[in-house]
């Protein structure tokens, strides 16, 4: 009976010796994989690949980028540009090569539709007058109310005057004029929002058009981040606008890195 107690306690403790030397082999592998293993083993599981297939690196890139362009393509500014939790600069457009700096103002639907009487009711079969836009004019750009905020999907709208139509004098109301015929394809501006956030855009347009055409000025875009920037010209039946798209320079970056 002794000895088969014996027997067992030192049958028990061999195979305790084994547990735990099998333990310590997987801890040191789990430890010592390489960060290119422990990437690929993401990438497999988030693409539900069954078999250990080890991805290239330019299959990450290629991922990445797809994966980077569908965010772009769909998701909220903040997901692709955070919060700053620093910042010094906000509510600003700067278009260094023409030298603008405009401050933004932001319209609300109120300066564009009557509102019903003894209500705050918005009335939008009613235009306002062009008084409250142009109050603002006189402080510096201004962001059309019906269009999406810089960044956002959409055609973000901008006016500023070229010169000043009023007479009424004052520091901004010119501060578009350099835009006037000057804007070009390939020029780059920059708007600080409202959180800080700074955003590059890349102009792709630039043109006159008719003041006659919202259809050209407003359209919307669906899968783009544009801003368009719009001041008067000649006597104010023509418009110059320059369109630029939004810059999001950890895609180039990328992109440029997967055609090494």
């Amino acid at each position: 009976m002794l000895k088969n107690f014996i027997a067992f306690v030192i049958l028990f403790l061999v195979v305790l010796d084994c547990i735990l030397f099998f333990t310590l082999v997987l801890r040191y592998n789990d430890e010592n994989t390489s960060k290119e293993d422990q990437f690929n083993s993401a990438w497999i599981k988030m693409k539900a690949i069954d078999s250990p297939v080890k991805l290239t690196q330019k299959q990450i890139n290629d991922d990445k980028l797809e994966k980077m362009q569908y965010d772009f393509r769909t998701s909220e500014l903040s997901s692709i540009i955070p919060i700053p939790q620093d910042y010094n600069t906000t509510n600003l457009i700067v278009y260094e090569s023409l030298d603008i700096e405009a401050p933004i103002n932001y319209s609300v639907m109120e300066d564009f539709f009557e509102t019903y009487r003894d209500s705050a009711v918005i009335n939008y079969s009613k235009l306002a007058d062009f008084k409250a836009i142009q109050d603002l004019m006189i402080k510096g750009s201004v962001h059309y109310a019906f269009t999406p905020m810089p960044g956002e999907i959409g055609n973000s709208y901008f006016v500023g005057h070229s010169s000043d139509p009023l007479g009424g004098g004052g520091e901004f109301v010119d501060i578009f004029r350099n835009l006037e015929d000057s804007g070009k394809i390939g020029d780059v501006f920059v708007i600080y929002d409202n959180y800080g956030r700074k955003l590059p855009f890349r102009v792709y347009e630039a043109k006159r058009i008719s003041s006659n055409s919202p259809d050209i000025a407003y359209f919307t875009e669906k899968d783009r981040r544009v801003v368009t920037l719009q001041t008067s010209v000649d006597d104010t039946s023509q418009r110059w606008i320059v369109r630029g798209e939004l810059i999001w320079y950890d895609f180039e970056n990328l992109l440029k890195e997967s055609k090494q």
